[in-house]
């Protein structure tokens, strides 16, 4: 057996997710390569620590306020900063064109009176009615990020002085899974945010959902065969992967497996294909010849040798 290929199943048998058959074929490396046991063992050790120090239950509503509280604290941060740059750049500006003081000064007040009353004017009314218009939600804070401030033009002679910026504003929302909003903006947490974590998280959410029940909601759906094909994180890649069964299977669902078993670079994740292949077959979904096709195919030529296996097996099975 490969050893690189038993590597990549080392985590899998220590969390005791493989079958029969794989387990004895790790259990047999084992007992010749050191390097594997090692790595078994700092897993286990890892493992163990983190089950031993698990903290208190938190409730997830609280806890993501507390990590948005976080970022609005660093954004006012990098805000204050901002606006720091921004009024020694207006000076320098001045100061380069040597204007008169009569006309620096009418500049300044003028930029003065822009920041202190038009920004303001605009925040209270136009942002925060267009956010609410979006959401249909109230916001705890009332003041909104200024981000990305440039100059656009400038009148040394009228002091008029014009500039551009964008406004950033957090949202707390709190809602029921089956509400439109909240399955939206779930998906958008799947496919659309920084954090792999916060992905895994919103893809637990989904799959915390009616055990034994079908969700229906093509928007999620979406975003996990989204997050399944293409995700940088194997992780986010295979915990949406796995929730995708949360769905009644369809064409683009058996698509996404198939795009998965023959793409994806991680093995573990190409047997999870293949285990959800399996999982359909038996609720009596009808496997079509180009599915048994793609699979016998891994069977002979995938690179990874329990690929191989399972694939040969579900395919035996189809006989």
């Amino acid at each position: 057996m490969n050893h690189e290929n038993i590597k990549d199943l080392i985590l899998l048998y220590m969390l005791n997710e493989l079958n029969e058959e794989e387990v004895n074929l790790v259990k047999n490396h084992l007992e010749t390569c050191e390097e594997c046991r090692n790595e078994l063992k700092q897993l286990s050790f890892v493992h163990e620590a983190v089950l031993n120090s698990k903290p208190e239950e938190i409730d997830e509503y609280e806890l993501q306020k507390a990590r948005l509280n976080l970022l609005d604290a660093l954004d006012d941060i990098e805000d204050k900063k901002s606006f720091i740059v921004l009024f020694r750049n207006f000076f320098r500006f001045i100061s380069s064109k040597k204007l008169a003081p009569i006309l620096g000064f009418a500049a300044t007040l003028a930029f003065g009176i822009f920041i202190g009353y038009g920004s303001t004017s605009y925040f209270n009314n136009g942002a925060t009615d267009q956010v609410n218009e979006i959401f249909n939600v109230s916001n705890k804070k009332d003041i909104p990020v200024i981000d990305n401030v440039t100059f656009l033009s400038s009148n040394p002679e009228t002091g008029d002085v014009e500039l551009g910026y964008t406004i950033s504003k957090q949202i707390y929302y709190k809602g029921n899974f089956s509400d439109e909003r909240t399955k939206r903006l779930i998906a958008m947490a799947v496919t659309n945010s920084n954090n792999s974590g916060l992905k895994i998280t919103g893809i637990n959410v989904i799959n915390n959902q009616q055990d034994k029940e079908y969700i229906k909601d093509e928007k999620i759906k979406n975003a996990l065969i989204t997050a399944a094909k293409g995700d940088k994180n194997a992780g986010v890649r295979r915990q949406a992967l796995i929730t995708l069964s949360k769905f009644k299977p369809d064409d683009n669902i058996i698509e996404a497996y198939l795009f998965i078993l023959t793409t994806d670079n991680n093995a573990a994740i190409r047997i999870e294909a293949i285990n959800r292949l399996t999982e359909i077959k038996s609720e009596g979904y009808k496997i079509d010849e180009k599915t048994k096709s793609i699979i016998s195919e891994r069977a002979e030529k995938d690179d990874n040798k329990l690929v191989q296996i399972r694939a040969a097996k579900f395919i035996n099975e189809e006989i």
